[in-house]
């Protein structure tokens, strides 16, 4: 299964999201940011931020984005890209921050995986700049 023909348009499109990303001040903002933009990767489905604070408290979790959840913690805990049954969803660690789950209505090509992969690591760049740490910050 070859990925759509528009990657390169997603490619600018994720060059872009980290441009926003490291304009936001906090990681709400963030949260929602990556909610808005990001569905465009996952061919109009469902994506979301997760990032861990202090004592547990994961900042973009809710009633919205929990179905998200389960896999997003697994990546986290196994610090790796982890993929839903039958492919169509996918979460990636961001490292030192938690995670990016992507939910799409058609199984994800390794190429997008690797977009996606791509784009995780250099958010974490974003996240973790000092005045925008997800530990200090309140749901």
């Amino acid at each position: 299964m070859s990925p759509p023909p528009d990657d390169a348009h997603r490619l600018v499109g994720l060059e872009s999201l980290l441009r926003r990303l490291h304009r936001c001040t906090t990681p709400q903002e963030a949260v929602e940011l990556v909610r808005k933009f990001l569905p465009d990767m996952a061919r109009g489905g469902e994506s979301a931020l997760f990032l861990l604070g202090e004592g547990g408290q994961v900042i973009g979790l809710d009633d919205r984005s929990e179905p998200l959840w389960p896999l997003a913690a697994e990546s986290i805990a196994a610090g790796r890209t982890c993929r839903g049954p039958g492919g169509t969803s996918v979460a990636v660690p961001v490292a030192g921050c938690g995670a990016i789950a992507v939910a799409a209505p058609e199984r994800l090509v390794l190429d997008e995986v690797r977009m996606l992969e791509l784009f995780a690591e250099h958010a974490a760049t974003a996240l973790r700049r000092p005045g925008m740490s997800s530990r200090t910050a309140s749901a």
